[in-house]
């Protein structure tokens, strides 16, 4: 979905922009980059991805998407070595194809439990 501005939340981290009506009621917004310790800007490419954690719809705030694949699970291999660091734990895969590397993010780890509790809160 295009990007939309959120209502902010009161004393959030940095990361969370806010939240945004999704199916009937609201999700919170985590900007990928901020998570990420990146740059953040926003272009004419910015998308949202809802994605499910545990139970709860998230909204990503993502670079641009190029296209959704179902991809067979025996296409994703382990990351090389040579990622490392705080975000390694965010890439669960690596999928190579012609067209070029697919880096397999591991949304699970976007949050830790005491986020996830707390954006819950949020979004009542």
């Amino acid at each position: 979905m295009r990007h939309e501005a959120p209502a902010a939340v009161p004393e959030a981290p940095d990361f969370l922009e806010g939240v945004i009506p999704y199916a009937g009621g609201v999700v919170p917004v985590i900007d990928l980059r901020k998570r990420l310790n990146l740059d953040a800007s926003l272009r004419e490419e910015t998308r949202m991805v809802v994605v499910q954690l545990d139970d709860q719809d998230v909204a990503i705030i993502v670079d641009q998407v190029l296209e959704v694949l179902r991809v067979d699970s025996r296409e994703i291999t382990s990351p090389p070595r040579m990622v490392r660091g705080l975000a390694a734990k965010y890439i669960s895969g690596i999928i190579s194809r012609a067209g070029g590397t697919i880096v397999v993010l591991n949304a699970g780890q976007l949050l830790t439990s005491t986020e996830r509790l707390a954006l819950t809160e949020a979004v009542r």
